[in-house]
């Protein structure tokens, strides 16, 4: 619906920059037949295959924002019965109901499937690749088309050759049953043959092509400024001070007690192809985690992939666990050795997190800056002693504690959100540094627990299979809660950036010079006028005619007041939830939007 409406998306203003960037040379060639951007191939050589799907969709529907968008949003739909598909057979309805909603009612999941970037079509093979890994014999023909399917993710963004080798381990070390050890290496011929089939002659060629290595070596020399480490500081930041953290610690709550009880259970027990399935999907995510935290640029859009295994997991390891006990865990947290220690560390910590912003509460007012790191680490660290502390005491005797640790975390997950979304909470998880506005840390923990402990002391005489029906019912809630929160987009849906793109196509349309583009590509894909990207969002050696910026734009010596005039300014939208960050230098967080201006250079 409304497809070439504006995103609301509460991370990213930057699709109004990269949506132009990874479709221009596809639209190019529609409307020019030829490269206009010769001296910009990043984007082509990085996302191929999804330069030509939008080449195809360009060439059938015609260059537009809605063409352009529609890839992703076929692709995101696909992803959800592809999902359904490949696991109908392994996990039980209710634990496949639970992922689907996660999966389907995502925002960002959900918004990144309406805009032209590839990050979304790449993770539609991911899924592909995974289920021909981890469901099913491992035959050479089938080996052989996860290979193929692995070369066409890599080719969809090429930032996901990051998961080759994690593929290609999960390959190597998952179990399967009446295998010999010494074959498992056998697994990986087919799989890379399949990968380097067509890869190879590609490479080979490459060198013969004219000019080929110059414009490889060009631009492939620019992501040395994206690749790096990441600093200790903005990796335990992570969950604390991030916009996807609060996303990834609601998907990792479930997963904690999934493993708590996997931990419990005999897991040799559980049916193969389930055992086989949330292992591997648990190994990928455990993996592309550290990754992720690991790179230097690494942006949300990047680390939305990680959903994708966690949904997988969490639906292969509700059904594998679904018959262990309560006393089956309170045994497992009680006991000596590491596993009983991870088990108890994994319980304690979902309720540990809901109400160790009152600690830090607790520390301000002691005259202690509650925003800080370390204050939210130590207060993170004590709570988890103390619940830790507790649950050891007395998980063995009163199973009402088991029982209230299991849907604390998931009630408290949706008091959370319910206060976002009537707006009864500040957003702020944790105490901010001033006064006023209702705070989680005042009403969320208290209201989570007195919930939390009326729903476990209520079910006490619950058996297994209602208790199982409360998991999809958690997830759909959690849905709903989503629903409320875009709805308003589709209700009264903007159209900024498609009217601007028309209004740009009829001023400043003419046979004057190429228009040159500051981080606004995406508002050309809605018109056919012929423009360059500025790259070092600054002057060119070369002062152009007509120049149209936004976001940042350095001019130290001002020479737009100088030289130009100012002839058109056009307001964007942007989602209200969106925070300003050092993106753009135009955001008028007031009226939530970005703007978008047009000079043209005075005569003489």
């Amino acid at each position: 619906m409304h497809l070439d409406a504006d995103p609301d998306y509460y991370a990213w203003v930057g699709y109004i920059t990269d949506e132009g960037r990874w479709v221009a040379q596809a639209r190019e060639m529609v409307l020019f037949g030829h490269i206009v951007n010769t001296g910009w191939l990043m984007h082509l050589l990085l996302a191929p295959l999804f330069q030509t799907g939008s080449l195809v969709l360009f060439g059938v529907l015609g260059a537009s924002l809605w063409s352009s968008r529609l890839l992703t949003a076929i692709s995101g739909s696909v992803i959800l019965l592809l999902y359904w598909w490949g696991l109908r057979r392994v996990v039980a309805p209710w634990a496949l109901l639970a992922g689907l909603a996660l999966l389907a009612f995502d925002v960002d999941l959900l918004m990144l499937s309406r805009v032209a970037v590839p990050e979304v079509p790449a993770m539609l093979f991911e899924l592909a690749v995974f289920l021909l890994v981890a469901i099913g014999r491992p035959t050479r023909a089938r080996l052989f088309g996860a290979g193929l399917l692995l070369l066409a993710m890599v080719a969809m963004k090429a930032t996901t050759l990051l998961l080759v080798p994690i593929f290609s381990t999960l390959l190597l070390l998952q179990p399967l049953e009446h295998e010999a050890d010494g074959r498992r290496w056998g697994r990986l011929v087919p799989f890379w043959v399949g990968f380097l089939s067509l890869l190879l002659p590609l490479l080979v060629a490459l060198p013969f092509v004219p000019t080929a290595r110059h414009t490889l070596g060009t631009n492939l020399a620019i992501l040395q400024g994206f690749i790096g480490l990441n600093t200790p500081y903005a990796i335990v930041a992570f969950p604390f001070e991030t916009t996807f953290g609060p996303v990834f610690n609601l998907w990792a709550l479930p997963l904690c007690l999934v493993t708590v009880a996997w931990l419990a259970g005999q897991s040799e027990s559980v049916d193969p192809s389930v055992r086989r399935v949330f292992l591997s999907a648990s190994a990928w995510a455990l993996t592309y985690t550290p990754v992720m935290l690991a790179l230097r640029y690494f942006p949300d859009r990047y680390r939305v992939h990680v959903l994708l295994p966690m949904a997988v997991a969490l639906a292969a390891g509700l059904t594998a666990v679904s018959t262990v006990s309560l006393r089956n865990i309170a045994d497992a947290v009680r006991g000596l050795g590491s596993r009983s220690a991870l088990a108890l560390g994994l319980l304690s910590l979902p309720s540990a997190a809901l109400w160790a912003p009152v600690l830090a509460r607790l520390v301000a007012v002691a005259g202690l800056d509650p925003t800080q790191l370390r204050i939210k680490l130590a207060s993170l660290a004590i709570a988890l002693a103390v619940t830790a502390w507790a649950v050891r005491r007395t998980a063995g005797w009163d199973s009402r504690v088991l029982r209230f640790l299991m849907v604390h975390p998931i009630v408290g997950s949706l008091v959370w959100l319910l206060g976002l979304r009537t707006g009864l909470l500040d957003g702020s998880f944790w105490p901010a540094a001033g006064p006023g506005i209702i705070s989680w840390w005042a009403v969320g923990p208290w209201a989570s627990i007195a919930a939390a402990a009326l729903l476990a002391q209520g079910g006490r005489t619950w058996k297994t299979a209602r208790w199982t029906l409360l998991v999809p019912a958690a997830a759909l809630c959690y849905g709903a809660l989503v629903v409320a929160r875009v709805v308003p987009s589709y209700i009264h849906p903007h159209y900024t950036m498609k009217h601007t793109s028309e209004a740009l196509g009829a001023s400043l349309a003419g046979p004057r010079d190429v228009i040159i583009v500051s981080e606004m590509e995406g508002l050309f894909t809605g018109n056919a006028l012929p423009y360059q990207s500025l790259l070092g969002r600054t002057w060119p050696p070369q002062k152009p005619e007509r120049i149209v910026i936004g976001l940042r734009f350095a001019d130290p010596d001002s020479v737009l007041a100088h030289e130009y005039e100012l002839v058109a300014t056009y307001r964007l939208f942007v989602s209200p939830e969106y925070v300003e960050d050092d993106r753009s230098d135009t955001l008028d967080t007031v009226a939530h939007q970005e703007l978008a201006k047009v000079y043209v250079r005075r005569g003489g």
